[in-house]
């Protein structure tokens, strides 16, 4: 329980770095069909939003729902399209790729698709095996 305990809040803590606190960091800001670079051989096209269950601002929810993003990602000259969820880690090449921010807030009527706006990071570095592997999957297309 307390290895599963270490793993979550290690997860967490890789999922909530604020721009500049790691060294190998890496966070840019998109809008939907805009390459972004996110490290050197790294980059990713969003491509659209296959789910926005948001909590709406003004709208008091039992859960908070998610928000998935279709994107494409190259990783040195291979390319593959992914899923992303907000706050989730996604495991590529030899780091970690996360959507962490999705703007504007959600309200009770519908996004025009143009005035998303995506923060994605990069997060660098080996991933051993036994590395929070059941947080940092894939997800299965």
């Amino acid at each position: 329980m307390i290895r599963l305990t270490t793993k979550l809040a290690l997860a967490a803590a890789i999922t909530a770095l604020p721009v500049g606190v790691a060294a190998h960091a890496i966070a840019t800001q998109a809008k939907l069909g805009q390459w972004v670079q996110v490290a050197p051989g790294v980059s990713v096209e969003t491509l659209r939003v296959l789910e926005d269950s948001r909590c709406p601002v003004d709208v008091s929810c039992v859960a908070a729902g998610r928000l998935v993003l279709s994107a494409r990602v190259r990783d040195h000259g291979r390319s593959q399209t992914v899923q992303l969820t907000l706050g989730m880690p996604y495991v590529i090449g030899r780091g970690r790729l996360t959507l962490d921010q999705a703007t504007p807030r959600k309200w009770a009527k519908p996004i025009n698709p143009r005035n998303y706006r995506f923060g994605i990071s990069y997060f660098p570095g080996a991933i051993r095996r036994g590395d929070l592997q059941p947080l940092l999957e894939p997800q299965k297309q």
